[in-house]
């Protein structure tokens, strides 16, 4: 089992371009935004998305691995580039350097992790650019401070859902990381000092989590540099990229998903049988319950952070997918929910699958109205809303089982992180990045109304 301050990498799936995970952290979903509290603000949230994409913008969201790396020196003053996951692993800390890949990315069961290849390719192309790039090395604070990292993403090949005709790095931005202390209190990783945060709902004050943040930069400095960078990576097959920027192709209605019937089976006929007079009466009558989702939504309140308590004792998250699918399909599966939690967990059951579903179903009318230059925003995991801080609108992506052929070779610990997406353009990417484990996807940054329940080179540059 890991902290969660180890839990900051992520695993990637297609070829898209927006990326989830890594050291940049955890990129939240609607429903994980503290103003989300109950179903009628999230249909406000994704009407304010749609302001926000016409007029701010916003980016196709990459399905692939994430590759964060930095520039470290050397005791020999050599520079080279290093993959850092933003664990308090010392081999994280002073840089994954191309040598060591194997080193950190150990293989299980005789399977190479896919880290390792991944890795080799991108540090690779990156120590044989570093003679061209000082100057925009320098521009981005990179230089000489290892605390920075550009977040970057890998797409090789088909390694999850979307397929794409072409293998790429994308470089979305650069972030910083935050200082982590152990348990004796000494300073293990260096980095920006974590700020005080005030809990929106509870008004305390806590220290900011997560294992990095995005942090302001010239995005003049970094689309030249991946200029520079572009003819060395094409000798290996690759592209660079920094933008995907969505275009908007019609007007979202969202009134149409929110007027689809749902029907829920609450219970079971259930009737016992009086062993003394052989009378027989009803326990529990039939009741399935069908109405539009807006009519769900009306009442729902989003029980984010609240963990279900099944009949057999186990936990459940409200807002997650095991949840969803089992309420969603509780009429198919002919099994009622009085059957799969206990009685007070009922109603945040079927709260936090209204909230899931409709996150889903008002995605997907969203992203069919949004193409960009990498194709159709439905195609791909979504479209990254670059607010402080950013969250995803991913559709059906949110309950597609997605396993990349580096999370096969992975260790268990390869948990799936989401992150800042592509650069917006505008030289700062406004990320509070999280860090979580993929359950705690439904993170809640500011507490929860069911908080009352219990709850192939090594070309390397000497300075």
């Amino acid at each position: 089992m890991k902290f969660e301050h180890e839990l900051i990498f992520e695993k990637y799936t297609n070829r898209v371009l927006v990326n989830e995970g890594g050291a940049a952290g955890h990129m939240l979903h609607p429903f994980d935004l503290p103003d989300v509290t109950s179903g009628d603000t999230l249909i406000d949230k994704f009407k304010e998305t749609v302001r926000i994409l016409d007029d701010v913008g916003g980016s196709i969201k990459i399905d692939g691995t994430n590759v964060s790396f930095k520039l470290v020196t050397g005791d020999n003053g050599v520079k080279q580039f290093a993959l850092d996951r933003g664990s308090m692993s010392e081999l994280d800390v002073n840089g994954v350097t191309i040598e060591k890949l194997p080193e950190r990315f150990l293989p299980q069961g005789g399977t190479p992790h896919g880290m390792v290849a991944a890795g080799r390719t991108l540090l690779t192309i990156m120590n044989q650019s570093l003679p061209y790039i000082s100057d925009e090395l320098r521009k981005l604070g990179l230089w000489e401070d290892p605390t920075k990292f550009i977040n970057a993403e890998f797409v090789q090949g088909t390694t999850n859902v979307v397929e794409y005709d072409k293998d790429f790095l994308a470089f979305h931005g650069i972030n910083q990381f935050l200082e982590k202390h152990n348990r004796q209190g000494e300073l293990v990783r260096p980095g920006l000092e974590r700020e005080q945060i005030v809990d929106p709902v509870t008004g305390q004050v806590k220290l900011e989590k997560g294992g990095s943040k995005a942090v302001p930069y010239s995005q003049e400095a970094l689309d030249q540099l991946a200029e520079q960078v572009k003819p060395i990576a094409k000798n290996y097959n690759f592209e660079i990229l920094t933008k995907a920027t969505v275009k908007k192709k019609g007007h979202p209605n969202f009134n149409t998903p929110l007027s689809q019937n749902v029907s829920i089976k609450i219970s079971d006929k259930e009737e016992e049988t009086d062993p003394t007079t052989g009378e027989t009466r009803i326990i529990t009558n039939e009741e399935v319950i069908t109405q539009p989702l807006r009519k769900w939504l009306d009442s729902a309140v989003n029980p984010r952070d609240y963990m279900l308590t099944t009949t057999s004792g186990r936990k459940e998250r409200a807002v997650g997918k095991t949840n969803y699918l089992d309420v969603i399909d509780s009429v198919t599966t002919g099994k009622p929910l009085n059957k799969m939690y206990i009685e007070q967990d009922i109603e945040p059951a079927i709260n936090g699958a209204m909230i899931y579903h409709a996150t889903k179903e008002l995605g997907n009318e969203l992203l069919n109205h949004y193409t960009s230059v990498l194709g159709d925003a439905s195609a791909h995991e979504g479209i990254v809303v670059p607010t402080n801080p950013p969250y995803k609108i991913t559709g059906e992506f949110i309950i597609q089982g997605m396993q990349s052929k580096f999370r096969q070779a992975a260790q268990a610990d390869e948990d799936d992180q989401s992150a800042p997406g592509i650069n917006f353009g505008k030289g700062y990417q406004n990320v509070n990045a999280q860090s979580a484990n993929y359950a705690a996807s439904n993170k809640d940054p500011g507490g929860t109304p069911y908080t009352r329940y219990p709850g192939p080179g090594k070309g390397v540059y000497l300075q």
